[in-house]
């Protein structure tokens, strides 16, 4: 039968004396043995939360390297710019994130906490270069009350960790990187949301394109992060830039169109983004001019092309991450089957001004024939054929008039 305590022995009231002979048989009642003396009580329970945190993270640290990874801060120019171009943000052997001093905190950040507190997942989708890496980073630092285990793209966790964690671990933010989830870990993860919310566990997924599915087995959300910044973040990047001495980022930049915008002026290596045309056959050619011109193209479009399956991957080899294939959008899906989409039109344009001249002109002669005749194709040929789309792939060149104007000698378009 349940009784009250009496008022004197509260668990807000540790005794700082030796108990009574009365008061140890009255604690004897309720089958308390033994009675812990205490200096003062508000220094006991300090320091007992951190004696218990300290055994639960060594616990975690047994089970996994990458939990509570910390942050360094990076102020000098060249180290800010290596980071921002090419130098990979976290430290796999230090488990420790990189933040160099052009570093923005994201609008998504705030989302992507806000929503914790509704959703047990929360999937972050944007493109290849959109700051999906960095966006995790800033999470990591905004919730001190939750333990935090990150795994980084160069890893893939085999299902019996991701088991061990869930089941041995209370109060985690589980941070999956892009490309991380196995289909076996995805699958478990999918399984177990009742275990997810009985340890108070939550996932942030970073993921290239969308993931419907996860949606309809566990309670999510999908938090966008755009490629190109928002009001408050460009005027974080202007404080950040005016400070290094570098050239501001535009408003219709993103990540990548800012890098080129800085190999202009300052030493940034940029070789990881260009794209060997050397390499790029008639097919690749076409594919090059099609994403420049109209930024997406969908599939359908390029097999009436006689694009192949086989062109795109050799395409997407030669490109390598500039050029990502998407699966289509609901709205998309009842016409089309996936696109191929770039990351950065003003790469696309660079590649393009290295490009043979007569070689743009013969594949937009071959797309117009081959596509005029097609109803449904009309809109897809008129954009490559009007005066500003061939402007923007010739205008980089030198010769850009002559080169017009071979184009319009060798096709009648009327």
């Amino acid at each position: 039968m349940y009784r009250e305590i009496p008022a004197r022995f509260h668990a807000d009231h540790c005794p700082e004396r030796k108990p009574s002979l009365l008061e140890e048989m009255q604690l004897s009642s309720y089958g308390i043995s033994h009675v812990l003396l205490v200096n003062s009580y508000e220094a006991f329970y300090v320091d007992l939360v951190k004696k218990y945190k300290e055994l639960q993270a060594s616990v975690a640290t047994s089970l996994y390297s990458y939990y509570n990874p910390a942050t360094v801060e990076y102020s000098d120019k060249a180290i800010s710019l290596s980071l921002l171009s090419h130098g990979n943000i976290f430290d796999l052997t230090s488990n420790t994130f990189k933040r160099g001093g052009l570093h923005v905190l994201r609008d998504a950040v705030q989302e992507v906490l806000s929503n914790l507190d509704e959703y047990t997942c929360v999937i972050v989708k944007g493109r290849r270069f959109s700051g999906k890496t960095s966006l995790l980073c800033d999470i990591t630092r905004k919730v001190p009350q939750r333990d935090c285990f990150y795994f980084p793209s160069d890893l893939l966790p085999d299902e019996d960790l991701i088991v061990k964690l869930f089941n041995e671990t209370r109060n985690g933010l589980f941070l999956f990187d892009s490309n991380t989830l196995s289909p076996d870990v995805y699958g478990y993860i999918l399984g177990n949301e009742p275990l997810l919310l009985h340890h108070n566990h939550r996932i942030v997924m970073c993921v290239n394109s969308s993931d419907n599915y996860t949606q309809t087995k566990i309670k999510t959300c999908i938090v966008e992060l755009n490629s190109v910044f928002h009001r408050d973040e460009l005027l974080q990047n202007r404080t950040k830039a005016d400070t290094l001495g570098i050239s501001r980022r535009k408003p219709s930049n993103t990540n990548d169109d800012y890098l080129y915008l800085l190999s202009d002026n300052h030493l940034v290596d940029l070789s990881f983004l260009d794209i060997d045309v050397s390499q790029l056959d008639f097919w690749g050619y076409m594919q090059l001019i099609l994403l420049s011109a109209l930024d997406k193209v969908y599939f359908s479009d390029a097999a009436v092309l006689g694009i192949t399956n086989l062109h795109i991957g050799n395409f997407m080899n030669v490109c390598g991450p500039l050029v990502e294939y998407l699966p289509c959008t609901p709205d998309e899906a009842t016409k089309h089957s996936g696109k191929l989409v770039h990351n950065s039109k003003l790469a696309l344009i660079n590649a393009l001004s290295r490009c043979d001249d007569q070689k743009i002109v013969e594949c937009i002669i071959y797309i117009v024939r081959n596509c005029r005749s097609y109803y449904s194709h009309r809109r897809f040929y008129i954009e490559i054929i009007l005066f500003d789309t061939l402007n923007q792939l010739f205008a980089p060149k030198p010769k850009s008039n002559s080169s017009s104007a071979a184009f319009m000698r060798s096709f009648p378009l009327s």
